[in-house]
């Protein structure tokens, strides 16, 4: 059993997919569906020629590949967060074990045992405690990663998102000159 889970029964990690997923989706017109999660109006036309429907295709993909890395480094940690809990209570939480002397009385076993829960529950508590902070700033650092892509996804290919794409390494050079049109938004070419 994992202490930190991946994702959370509520959604959580999901919620952000599905937000940037409603991201320049039309409206649909079906009788079964979920209206949540339509438009309440369409989107304005555009014309969208093959150079832009190639730069959108190319945003999307380089977009899902960051993320993509960014759910992977956030599994990754949190597996050696988990780690290092499973192997700290394999050693006890670094608690020595109760020791008493062989003639001590049941009173003095009750109170050494007593300290040795003492010591063992502060021991989980501070170690619980510095993987909770580390899980934290791993999870924002993944809500940042998401954060981004939705916000390029809105924005749609322009030559920013897609040289920002080409910087992070997930779009070739040879794409970006395929498809710029102007300075700031691609278009029908």
């Amino acid at each position: 059993m994992s202490v930190i889970p991946h994702r959370s029964a509520e959604g959580g990690l999901f919620s952000h997919y599905d937000a940037a997923l409603e991201i320049g989706r039309p409206a649909r017109k079906t009788t079964a569906g979920t209206p949540e999660k339509q438009l309440d109006t369409p989107l304005p036309p555009r014309e969208c020629g093959p150079q832009w429907a190639i730069a959108a295709a190319a945003l999307a993909a380089g977009t899902v590949r960051l993320v993509g890395g960014a759910v992977d480094a956030y599994n990754h940690r949190v597996d050696e967060l988990n780690t290092q809990w499973r192997s700290a209570k394999a050693e006890s939480f670094g608690v020595p074990a109760v020791s008493c002397p062989v003639d001590a009385g049941a009173e003095e076993i009750q109170a050494a045992a007593v300290v040795h829960a003492d010591r063992l529950l502060d021991a989980k508590l501070e170690l619980l405690s510095r993987l909770e902070r580390s899980h934290g700033e791993v999870r924002r650092e993944l809500d940042e990663a998401i954060a981004t892509a939705t916000a390029r996804l809105a924005e749609g290919p322009t030559v920013r998102t897609m040289q920002d794409l080409l910087a992070a390494g997930v779009l070739p050079q040879s794409l970006l000159r395929a498809v710029s049109a102007d300075e700031e938004t691609l278009s029908a070419g």
